[in-house]
């Protein structure tokens, strides 16, 4: 081509030119000029000009034309204009604009970000690119090194942005508007799949779509009037497509605790532990609680959890129902007016095993589950934790577990129930007069175990009361262990004349009473005695200064008595089904009874007796669990 130089008047002072409307305008600080040639130039008539300062570019954009302007030293502002006239502020941005395109719908700019030292600019080696759709909110969208000579020019064409260095150098292209967005938007139940794959998809190119209709719905039609669920269009700045479906049944939404689900109007609703079922699985540990209900007046319900097709049955199954183990359930309505059944989608329901872990102490420190979980799920380790209490030492484990590790490490597999056993040795003091006998004698005592206290007076001395809060005169006396305090002491006076003193003791399991109470009476006072054997045991006699086999004997006091009740010693053996979501699995034997007692437990079950374990008494009492082999009818323990 030729070029020629062309004279221009040097009161145009022009920092952006532009091809507007089939004229040539200049935008400069204040004034707008426009040509038809590029050599006889005219002031336009405007009122709005695009700068207060200076433009930098004009761009084709929306329609029209958009230019880039300084609006002071630090911010860049966009003006838009229809006509290259009348220009209207877009919206403004603090990064420092370097270069700007528009495309797709999307302006972006280019920002280079200066650094003032020693009166020279350098630049901060850092490129950054944003887009915005309307020139007023912009989004980073690039943030990397400059890699050489930075960016100098940019433009759009076939669906890329494009921006180069002046030198060669480093080159930028956009690759997210190959694709550009497609909106899909639905009315009622349904949804519309693109059928052009990805890699074919472009500004100017062809689209197939297709709507697809939802559960108990159909396709009705396009928002744009077309009626066939597959379209083609071609692909362009905005892709917004909208399909409508409409019922074929009526339906009706049903909301619980939150939880909302659209189906036929009354198809069965299933609530899991309260909470309405919105999808086809359900998964709880342990059990989950059903509800199955109807919106129909008086329809009837039918269930099943074997995935068979549910059918009425008298009387009527329940409504709310339990399961402990995974199944699928299936529901009907059956509508009272006898037309067609209502049967909801099969939800498939999950038991996860998981155990209940309860813990607990008598006393004398605190027992606590790491991490408390009200169910504990099937393989997960938790422990069990012990902290006695001043003056106290953790004995050991009873219950379900055994052992005397305060941190009990555990992978449940059952239920269980634990106890934390604590003990204490409680100081003894030293009564004058006399002194005081504890049965069993032990170096320390669990919590709760009951001692057994006899004052024995010295010759000359009688037993008066003990110094407990009651001021108690039974003797012996039964001492619960709840503290660490010291056992309590007898209290011994000398005896008045014509008084005589009155001994009982204890040996073996019972008690005795005694009327009237105390430890001396009068010359001549009757005194009634009776000896009570525990519980499954008996009473063998009285010894000492009365020797008698009945239980109960009145004895008239003339000199000083001693006297002693003999009981059996037996050992007690109880029996408890330790079960997992109520199916037998085992049975624990306790035997309790005299410390160091040694005793075989034996089983049968045929009426022949045979060897189970051998177990020596403590004061703590010993368990035993046998599995049960449900195969066996019948099986007993002695």
């Amino acid at each position: 081509c030729d070029w020629m130089s062309l004279e221009v008047p040097a009161s145009i002072y022009t920092t952006a030119i532009g091809y507007i409307k089939g004229r040539f305008r200049t935008l400069g600080s204040f004034e707008i000029y426009s040509s038809a040639n590029g050599k006889d130039w005219e002031k336009e008539a405007t009122s709005t000009s695009p700068s207060s300062f200076d433009s930098q570019g004009v761009l084709l954009a929306e329609g029209g034309v958009t230019c880039r302007t300084r609006l002071s030293y630090k911010d860049i502002g966009f003006r838009h204009s229809k006509d290259g006239v009348n220009w209207e502020l877009r919206g403004s941005t603090t990064n420092q604009v370097h270069l700007l395109a528009y495309g797709a719908g999307h302006y972006v700019a280019t920002e280079r970000i200066y650094n003032t030292h020693e009166d020279y600019f350098l630049p901060i080696p850092l490129q950054r690119i944003f887009s915005s759709p309307n020139a007023d909110q912009w989004m980073l969208r690039y943030s990397k090194p400059l890699q050489s000579i930075e960016l100098t020019t940019g433009t759009f064409g076939d669906g890329r942005f494009l921006f180069l260095g002046s030198r060669g150098g480093q080159t930028l292209r956009s690759v997210n508007f190959d694709a550009p967005d497609i909106i899909l938007r639905t009315v009622g139940s349904g949804s519309i799949d693109v059928l052009t794959p990805n890699s074919e998809r472009a500004l100017g190119k062809p689209v197939r779509l297709l709507a697809k209709p939802g559960r108990w719905h159909r396709f009705d039609r396009w928002d744009d009037w077309i009626a066939t669920p597959e379209r083609a269009d071609v692909l362009s700045a905005v892709n917004d497509f909208m399909a409508i479906f409409a019922p074929t049944t009526r339906l009706e939404t049903i909301t619980i605790g939150g939880a909302s689900r659209k189906a036929p109007v009354g198809m069965p609703a299933i609530l899991a532990d309260g909470q309405l079922v919105t999808s086809t699985s359900v998964s709880n540990l342990r059990e989950i609680s059903i509800t199955v209900t109807s919106t129909l007046p008086h329809a009837a319900i039918a269930w099943s959890i074997d995935g068979s097709d549910p059918e009425l049955s008298s009387p009527a199954q329940p409504r709310q129902f339990v399961l402990r183990r995974s199944a699928v359930l299936r529901t009907k309505a059956f509508p009272s007016d006898g037309s067609a059944p209502i049967e909801a989608d099969p939800v498939t329901l999950t038991i996860l095993p998981a155990y209940r872990v309860s813990t607990s102490t008598p006393g004398g420190g605190s027992v606590r589950l790491i991490p408390f979980l009200a169910l504990v799920p099937e393989s997960t380790e938790v422990i069990i934790q012990a902290t006695a209490d001043i003056g106290w030492r953790f004995l050991q484990w009873d219950g379900d577990v055994t052992g005397s590790n305060q941190n009990l490490v555990l992978r449940p597999q059952s239920d269980l129930k634990i106890e934390g056993i604590f003990a204490t040795t409680p100081p003894t003091q030293v009564s004058s007069g006399g002194v005081v006998s504890v049965a069993p004698a032990s170096v320390e005592y669990p919590y709760g175990y009951p001692v057994q206290l006899t004052a024995i007076p010295n010759p000359g001395f009688a037993f008066v009361g003990w110094n407990t809060p009651e001021k108690d005169l039974a003797n012996p006396l039964t001492w619960i262990v709840r503290s660490t305090d010291p056992f309590p002491t007898a209290k011994f006076q000398a005896l008045k004349a014509g008084s005589f003193a009155l001994i009982t003791r204890l040996d073996g399991r019972g008690k005795i009473t005694q009327v009237p109470l105390g430890g001396s009476f009068p010359n001549g006072t009757s005194i009634t005695l009776q000896a009570i054997p525990g519980p499954d045991q008996e009473f063998l006699g009285w010894t000492g200064d009365i020797t008698d086999s009945a239980s109960e004997v009145t004895v008239v006091l003339r000199n000083n008595l001693d006297v002693m009740a003999r009981f059996s010693r037996k050992s007690s053996l109880a029996i408890r089904l330790i079960d997992d979501h109520e199916q037998p699995l085992a049975a624990e034997l306790i035997l309790s009874g005299p410390p160091d007692a040694v005793h075989t437990i034996e089983f049968s079950t045929n009426e022949v007796w045979m060897p189970l374990q051998t177990l020596t008494n403590s004061l703590v009492p010993k368990r035993l669990r046998d599995p049960i082999d449900l195969s066996v009818p019948r099986r007993f323990y002695r």
